[in-house]
């Protein structure tokens, strides 16, 4: 089954106008850890910041999100593959059903319940490592 695709801003829309390519910002990890966690999207940029302040890194480094995650008790999953050595491409990734926070190549999404969450289309990129939120 093809997960479908809906954009969306995570929240970031609550706070400031969204009209053009150039309101967007590199806020992929925020947004699609709001998306996962269901929290408002300033208090998960918050708290990425302040982790990234200690860090002495960006918000949206790997790092500062894995942190962040684990002090909220997730775990993950190591990649999983179709055929032996293929990455799924999110629109097919397998795990759906509740919300999946996925890694993929130079970005974050997270599906809910078989959709795409995002403000771009990133179905055709591969899964890394993911989360699961039930």
């Amino acid at each position: 089954m093809e997960n479908k695709f809906q954009k969306s801003h995570g929240g970031r829309d609550e706070y400031v106008e969204i009209k053009k390519r150039s309101d967007y910002i590199g806020d992929c990890a925020i947004r699609a850890t709001a998306i996962f966690l269901d929290l408002p999207y300033h208090e998960v940029r918050d708290d990425l910041f302040e982790i990234a302040k200690k860090r002495f890194n960006m918000p949206n480094a790997d790092a500062v999100v894995y942190e962040y995650l684990q002090q909220k008790g997730f775990e993950w999953k190591k990649t999983i593959y179709k055929y032996g050595k293929t990455k799924f491409r999110l629109g097919e990734f397998p795990i759906n059903n509740g919300r999946v926070m996925c890694r993929l190549r130079r970005h974050w999404a997270t599906i809910v319940d078989g959709v795409v969450l995002d403000t771009w289309d990133c179905r055709y990129r591969h899964v890394g490592r993911y989360i699961i939120n039930d």
